[in-house]
């Protein structure tokens, strides 16, 4: 693999503010252009993805991302979905966040 990648890592703990003001997230949300850029949920670290993409969904959405997506891969093999790998591919930030409620 020849190509290099150019982009930032942000990281940050399950225990982020998601009912305040939400500090972390607008950093997060800060990266990209709200209006036109993709946010990919990689709801792949939960065990209720239909939740946490829900929710995740509202919270960029107040925040002004107008373009959200989710990414469950439950099995190795959904890894490999085309659909999947296109998500991946056309994602301007991929947030991955692990929540167990």
């Amino acid at each position: 693999m020849s190509e290099k990648i150019k982009g930032d890592l942000i990281i940050i703990g399950g225990a982020e503010d998601k009912e305040g003001d939400k500090e972390i997230l607008k950093k997060v949300c800060s990266s990209i252009n709200k209006e036109e850029d993709n946010i990919l949920i990689a709801t792949i670290a939960t065990e209720y993805p239909k939740e946490a993409l829900e929710k995740y969904t509202r919270i960029f959405n107040k925040l002004g991302v107008n373009k959200i997506k989710g990414l469950n891969i439950k099995e190795r093999a959904d890894s490999l979905n085309k659909e999947n790998i296109k998500l991946v591919e056309e994602a301007s930030l991929i947030f991955l966040q692990e929540e167990t409620n």
